[in-house]
């Protein structure tokens, strides 16, 4: 299952989580894991919408799933690159 860096203390004004993403673009509906690793929580998730052009997703966050994030316990999805990545690094030769 994808995993989504959130902040947990930043929220839009209906509730719902922003949080930018790397990767392939999130579909609308799934299910996603939603982490904080400063406070080592995760919590389920559902992306309700997606910018491609910002790389953002906005998530409605389940905050009664919320649980210490053991990291072990989530399989590794390995995801290929996507314009999102190259957006969020700069090479310099």
């Amino acid at each position: 299952m994808r995993r989504i860096q959130i902040d947990i203390n930043f929220r839009d004004r209906d509730g719902h989580t922003p949080a930018p993403y790397t990767g392939p673009t999130p579909r609308v509906g799934e299910r996603v894991v939603a982490f904080e690793p400063e406070d080592g929580v995760r919590a389920d998730a559902v992306v309700l919408s997606v910018n491609p052009d910002r790389c953002f997703v906005v998530l409605d966050v389940d905050w009664d799933s919320m649980d210490d994030d053991d990291v072990a316990q989530t399989p590794v999805v390995w995801e290929l690159p996507s314009e999102c990545d190259a957006r969020l690094y700069t090479v310099v030769l």
